[in-house]
């Protein structure tokens, strides 16, 4: 992962998002079977300077959750 932003070039930090609410929300693409669960977040990370957030997924559980 790299350690600037994106957006501004500021110096990101790395974090996640706390049990148990990791398990309240997730990504689901529109691709994505229809009774398939959401992905987990796995990693996260924010801008210190604009506040810009990128969340990780794990792409193999994403890829076994998309249609065929």
């Amino acid at each position: 992962m790299n350690d600037s932003c994106p957006k501004c070039d500021g110096k990101m930090d790395e974090g996640r998002i706390p049990s148990p609410f990791k398990y309240l929300f997730g990504y689901k693409s529109e691709d994505q079977k229809h009774f398939s669960f959401e992905t987990n977040v796995e990693n996260a990370k924010a801008c210190l300077e604009c506040g810009y957030l990128e969340l990780y997924v794990d792409p193999n559980e994403l890829k076994s959750k998309l249609k065929r």
